[in-house]
């Protein structure tokens, strides 16, 4: 039987890295996590810059919260 060694998330790990998703065909989205605890979210699914919060909990990342950063 094999197992996985988990290592604990470390803010080198996922900081400043664009972390880049495709929820559907032709559809790339990406967001990057920052110091604050906040992330610009460049979804292909909405017009403009949206922003989460984030939380680390126990080597999870746990997104709490979206803003709208549009200009109207």
């Amino acid at each position: 039987m094999n197992t996985i060694r988990i290592e604990a998330i470390i803010d080198e790990f996922y900081l400043k890295n664009e972390w880049f998703y495709k929820p559907f065909h032709n559809c790339i989205s990406f967001f990057e996590f920052n110091t604050n605890r906040k992330a610009p979210l460049y979804s292909c699914e909405m017009d403009g810059v949206n922003e989460m919060t984030y939380q680390v909990k126990e080597n999870r990342i746990y997104i709490s919260g979206y803003e709208s950063l549009a200009i109207e």
